[in-house]
Formats: structure tokens, C-alpha cells, sequence
């Protein structure tokens, strides 16, 4: 099934064809409607490769996560998913381990099959810093990252968060609060986690609530069944 098959269903040129695909603009809609009810009659599918090599774009966008299981990972992976079809992208979803060759690994290849990066911040460490130094390629970080880096970000206000969530249970009478998520002993947060401790344990210290160091609790990010372990 090509374009031309669609053109003479719909009575049109290969073109006009072309232009309602890409959701050019100008094609009269009674044009459109008729070409897209051929291409679903006739269940045509775009050859993305061969779009590819036209324009010089793959049309795919690739997602880099530390973890695919924690749930709070699987909702961001539905929701760039989400937002890529309505934009008519697909999606690569790649994980890179915590540690400098894995991410750098990752980082090589996606250039070639993608038009673009989405990179979860708490993959990025001062060790990996320079590497997005060498990536010459779109690269939107998500999360907050603890290094300088010059790439954009989409990120939360982690303390701001932590402590209205703090002052939440406050201002409900309770007086012993756990912090839950911390990073393990020794090892420092990324991606927010320290900013989130640090924004609890200052709305407590504000209320005059003793910080008890044994309700600081470690538990992997993102995952409600470790924080629900850790208590």
C-alpha cells in the first residue's frame, strides 16, 4: 500500500496526499476529511524510514530513565507517549545505569535514531557532567540536576514541595514525621531527593519540631512499595 494508492482512492494528487500525512496547512477540508477516510479504508501506513531520509528527521524522540520499574516511572513513560502521539512522534525508551559508561553508552547511540533527548536529571552526577558536553544533539533534562549543566529543564520546586507537604501534616496536629526517601547513608541524592530532605526538615526545624534522625528513612525514588518497606 503506497501513497499513490491513497491519491487515486481519494481522487488527488500524491502531493496533496502528502501534505494532509504531515498535517501541512492549506489543504481544504473537504479534501482532508476524503483523504484520511481513504487512508482508513484503505489502512495505509506512513514509511517512516523513507520520511526519514527526505527530511533528515527520524521523527522519534528517546527517553532515558535510570529505573523502567518504580511506578512514578512507568506514569512518566505514558505520559511523554502520550504527548508524543498526539504529535505524531514515536518514542525510544532506552535505561542507562547509575555509573558514567552506562549513560555514556546510551548517549552515543541515541543520536542516530532519534531527533531528541528526554533525560531523567538523577542519571546526571558530576561525573557525568561532561558528557552532554559531547553530545551534540537536543537534550531536555527531566528533573532537577545537581550539577550546572547547559541544557534545558523541566523540573519540580523539590524543597518547596517537600516542605508544604511538611507543613501539611503540621498544621494537622501530627508532630511525628517521617521523612521517607532519603538518600542511603553516605550517598548523595540526585535528581531532587536531597533538595526534598532538605525542604522537610526545614518546615519542621520552622515549627520547632525536633528533627529525629530515625525517621529519616532511605527508600529507592519514585517507588511506593520501597517507601512503604522503609516504614
Amino acid at each position: 500500500m503506497t501513497m499513490r494508492d491513497v491519491a487515486r482512492r481519494a481522487r488527488v494528487s500524491s502531493k496533496t496526499v502528502s501534505n494532509v500525512v504531515n498535517r501541512r496547512p492549506h489543504v481544504h477540508e473537504s479534501t482532508r476529511a476524503r483523504v484520511e477516510q481513504a487512508i482508513s479504508e484503505l489502512g495505509y501506513r506512513p514509511n517512516l524510514a523513507a520520511r526519514g531520509l527526505r527530511s533528515g528527521r527520524t521523527g522519534v524522540v528517546g527517553l532515558v530513565l535510570p529505573d523502567l520499574r518504580p511506578p512514578a516511572a512507568a506514569a512518566l513513560a505514558d505520559a511523554v507517549l502520550v504527548a508524543a502521539q498526539e504529535n505524531d512522534l514515536a518514542v525510544v525508551v532506552s535505561r542507562a545505569g547509575a555509573d558514567s559508561r552506562s549513560l555514556a553508552g546510551v548517549l552515543a547511540g541515541e543520536p542516530h535514531r532519534t531527533d531528541g533527548l528526554l533525560l531523567a536529571a538523577e542519571l546526571l552526577g558530576a561525573p557525568e557532567r561532561a558528557l552532554l558536553d559531547e553530545v551534540d544533539h537536543p537534550v531536555v533534562l527531566l528533573g532537577r540536576a545537581d550539577v550546572v549543566v547547559a541544557v534545558d529543564q523541566v523540573a519540580t520546586a523539590d524543597a518547596a514541595a517537600a516542605a508544604a507537604a511538611a507543613r501539611h501534616l503540621l498544621d494537622a496536629g501530627r508532630r511525628r514525621v517521617a521523612v521517607v526517601g532519603a538518600p542511603a547513608s553516605g550517598a548523595t541524592g540526585r535528581g531532587g531527593t536531597s533538595a526534598r530532605v532538605v525542604g522537610s526538615r526545614r518546615a519542621l526545624e520552622d515549627a520547632g519540631v525536633p528533627v529525629d534522625p530515625r525517621l529519616v528513612l532511605p527508600a529507592r525514588a519514585g517507588d511506593p512499595r520501597a517507601g512503604a518497606a522503609a516504614v
